[in-house]
């Protein structure tokens, strides 16, 4: 084939690329690229074809490694919601008394009923408090500070 076709075919995918947010004709155009460099070097039509349909396979086989590793190598994986608050260190402003189903935490500014991790456990007002999970809207959670049970 002629390296016009490939020339062409490049743009026309990249310019389908551009209306797509897949990362898919991407590897098709690199695919057409290595069919190009092929047809410059004087290959036979089969050949390019199966340099770029072999090309663009393992492109498209591996797109994920290669997006992932390339493209969203700085990323941070951010929480949200209730994932957000896990880890987090709050201070009690009512005792925590999982008997009498008693206890509130300010963190963030915001004030949240909590429940001791152990249902023996009773964390006084003051306490530093981390959270271990949250069951609604309720926060679990386990003293930073000894305190008096």
């Amino acid at each position: 084939m002629n390296w016009v076709f490939w020339l062409v075919a490049i743009f026309v995918f990249l310019i389908g690329e551009l209306f797509t947010t897949s990362f898919f004709l991407i590897w098709f155009a690199m695919g057409a690229l290595v069919g190009l460099i092929f047809s410059l070097f004087g290959a036979g039509d089969v050949i390019q074809l199966i340099s770029f349909a072999v090309t663009s396979g393992i492109l498209i086989l591996n797109s994920h490694k290669i997006v992932n590793k390339y493209i969203y190598k700085n990323s941070k994986e951010i929480k949200t919601t209730v994932d957000a608050l896990i880890g987090k260190t709050g201070i009690v402003l009512q005792k925590i008394d999982n008997s009498e189903n008693k206890g509130l935490v300010r963190l963030g500014g915001e004030q949240w009923s909590a429940t001791a991790i152990e249902d023996d456990l009773i964390i006084e007002e003051g306490t530093k408090v981390e959270v271990v999970r949250v069951e609604g809207v309720r926060l679990i959670v386990k003293p930073k500070e000894k305190t008096n049970i």
